[in-house]
């Protein structure tokens, strides 16, 4: 990679002093036109790019630089997320800054600490699993640097966040099946530890409580990844002992559904005649499964816009808190009823 030209570059060039060089670019008076016109010609030659970070301390003005800290950039929703920061981000011409965290705190606190060396002016968190993550909003604060929450939020906080109401989201889900005259609903449920999958097995709870279901301890099954093949597995040992089996299942996530979907193929098993079927996140993978698979919509698009604009309001007006529970959305297809394409 080429190196970047730097001003000792050019008053190399020009056997000119740095300090003359800098009052040149910086277009001072004490500087003659022939000097700076000098200056600029050797800057051009060099491609000479003014550092941002070190413009912003002389100038004294914040750096319009956000970081984003997200546990995958390559999962669906959180792809939704960082689209909407970025177009949100790009309008209010502010470069956004990304660090994967792949569900490790230590590594959150790596691209904290990256963040923090460029001066970012804020940051929007998605924090990850692990207990000790709760850690880097203290660091954050310590640092004094404005951030926002996304999608997940620790228990007992009462700073800024944008959300989804995962509660809400699995009772919908779980009330669409019973409404559809499902009777042994289970559920797969994501890490035990996670805030997100918490709420949404509380939903599902609940929802059945409330239209008088028992709950059989034996439909809930819970996974550490949330993947396809926890989904597979999961199914498998719902249909195995001498347990009642599920007629139905409501999943933490689409990509668990994908797992369901597998496990009754090789089980010869209908969807939805034999087994409904429902997930979460409304991802592309809900639209083309066979049949589609009914879910829980996100937006993470709006949410990513809105967790933005939450930000620069916080830069803005330091100490102040916004907070914001975007609603749910059941989308009803062909994986949990027959009557509803």
């Amino acid at each position: 990679m080429k190196r970047r030209a730097t001003l000792r570059d050019i008053a190399n060039a020009l056997n000119i002093s740095v300090t003359t060089v800098s009052r040149a670019l910086n277009d001072k008076d004490d500087i003659s036109p022939k000097t700076k016109k000098a200056v600029l010609d050797v800057a051009e030659m060099l491609d000479y790019k003014p550092n941002a970070i070190a413009v912003s301390l002389r100038k004294n003005v914040a750096n319009k630089i956000i970081g984003v800290i997200l546990p995958s950039v390559d999962h669906y929703f959180f792809g939704t997320i960082l689209k909407g920061i970025m177009t949100s981000a790009h309008l209010g011409e502010y470069m956004v800054m990304i660090g994967e965290s792949n569900q490790d705190a230590n590594k959150e606190k790596n691209i904290l600490d990256q963040f923090a060396d460029h001066l970012v002016s804020g940051v929007i968190f998605s924090p990850s699993r692990q207990p000790n993550s709760v850690n880097n909003i203290t660091l954050l604060r310590k640092r004094e640097i404005p951030f926002i929450l996304i999608d997940r939020k620790f228990e007992n906080y009462t700073g800024s966040y944008v959300q989804h109401d995962n509660y809400s989201g699995a009772y919908a889900a779980v009330s669409h099946l019973i409404a559809q005259g499902y009777k042994n609903i289970a559920h797969i449920r994501g890490d035990e530890n996670c805030n997100i999958s918490s709420e949404r097995f509380r939903g599902y709870i609940a929802a059945l409580s409330d239209h008088q279901f028992p709950i059989d301890n034996h439909l809930i099954k819970s996974c550490l990844n949330a993947t396809k093949q926890d989904g597979i597995r999961m199914t498998e040992i719902l249909f195995s002992g001498n347990y009642t089996k599920p007629d139905a299942i409501f999943t933490v996530t689409d990509e668990v559904a994908s797992g369901v979907y597998e496990y009754a193929q090789r089980a010869n098993l209908s969807i939805p005649h034999d087994l409904a079927v429902v997930g979460y996140s409304n991802s592309l993978l809900s639209d083309n499964l066979n049949p589609k698979l009914s879910t829980i919509e996100q937006n993470g698009h709006e949410m990513g816009r809105t967790a933005f604009n939450f930000l620069i309001e916080q830069i803005k007006n330091k100490g102040s808190i916004f907070q914001k529970t975007f609603s749910t959305k059941l989308v009803i297809r062909k994986s949990s009823s027959t009557i509803t394409v």
